[in-house]
């Protein structure tokens, strides 16, 4: 996804703090961006769903997809594309 997000010029990122496992996505992310993610001209930071409602579109969005054609159907027009992911 950075790859995406770089090409696309997205400057900033937020995710969504998981109890102690925020070191995990720190430690992804440097291992693309290196070691100043700042320099690759991206900022992220973790904030918890109330402090920014924007964090319960994913949810929502993977939802539909994952309920069956008639819910993918209808929120067909906000999707450039699903992209699974192994856990």
């Amino acid at each position: 996804m950075m790859a995406d997000f770089t090409e696309r010029g997205v400057l900033r990122l937020v995710l969504e703090s998981r109890q102690g496992r925020d070191k995990e996505d720190e430690r992804a992310l440097r291992d693309v961006l290196g070691k100043r993610p700042s320099d690759a001209g991206l900022t992220y930071e973790h904030l918890r769903p109330h402090e920014d409602p924007l964090l319960w579109l994913p949810d929502a969005i993977a939802w539909c997809v994952g309920a069956g054609e008639d819910w993918r159907r209808r929120i067909q027009p906000l999707l450039d594309r699903v992209r699974h992911i192994d856990p």
